[in-house]
């Protein structure tokens, strides 16, 4: 099959099995527009067509920077920031803040230089606390530096950002001491403790299999995703900001 396209757009179609196993078929037609003031214009370079997701690091992950364009609709709009964070007048700064807004849609951060925890022997022996931050002149805003990640020591993992830092399990010298805290925060929850546990300030592409509530997690991971129309649809795409 083929799809005539008249556009200066990318275009592919993207065939499937629908519900009750009838045979479906979605166009993705993908535009690239540059935004001016108070103007839009198309973009000089169009971006192709993803057929599958675009990590910040590809050999060692780090997060999905761009996602697949292969899904089978999409009933609400994304709006995914993939930006850097610069210090006014290029000054080194420990850290800003940052905000995004589009429509009635808003997103505020604080980006920080690089912390750490360090173990304070003074007040006892299970107390802890937050080290300067490095001055920085530029620092991405990635999911990989919010709060989340893996705790080596136990296995645990923090459930909504697999690819984050600052998730700790387990608060002892050995596993906190000189360990890394995220680098990015909502400033509504700033982290004062390693037992914080912060909603997810994320500005980029969730995984879906760890954003999913419980009931819609198992059917993607039973391949329900591919589906034209799965149960509860509104859900499956979840809002990026």
């Amino acid at each position: 099959m083929q799809v005539n396209n008249s556009t200066p757009f990318q275009v592919t179609a993207h065939p499937m099995m629908g519900r009750k196993d009838r045979p479906a078929l979605t166009v993705i037609v993908k535009g690239t527009f540059s935004f001016a003031w108070e103007h839009t214009e198309l973009g000089p370079e169009q971006v192709p067509i993803a057929y599958g997701d675009t990590l910040y690091d590809e050999k060692e992950g780090g997060g999905v920077r761009y996602e697949t364009d292969l899904i089978p609709f999409k009933p609400r709009t994304d709006v995914i920031l993939d930006a850097a964070a610069h210090t006014p007048k290029s000054r080194p700064a420990r850290a800003v803040p940052v905000s995004v807004t589009v429509g009635p849609v808003q997103k505020h951060l604080a980006v920080f230089g690089k912390r750490l925890w360090n173990h304070s022997s003074v007040l006892s022996r299970r107390s802890y606390v937050i080290t300067e931050a490095q001055p920085f002149l530029t620092q991405p805003i990635r999911y990989c530096d919010a709060f989340g990640g893996l705790d080596e020591t136990t296995g645990e993992y923090c459930e909504y950002n697999l690819s984050g830092k600052g998730f700790y399990s387990v608060k002892t010298k050995a596993n906190l001491a000189g360990k890394p805290l995220p680098l990015i925060e909502d400033p509504r929850h700033r982290i004062r403790s390693p037992a914080d546990r912060p909603p997810h300030s994320r500005s980029g592409i969730l995984p879906p299999l760890l954003a999913a509530p419980g009931a819609l997690r198992r059917h993607l991971r039973q391949g329900l995703a591919g589906r034209a129309q799965p149960p509860d649809a509104r859900r499956l795409q979840l809002p990026v900001l």
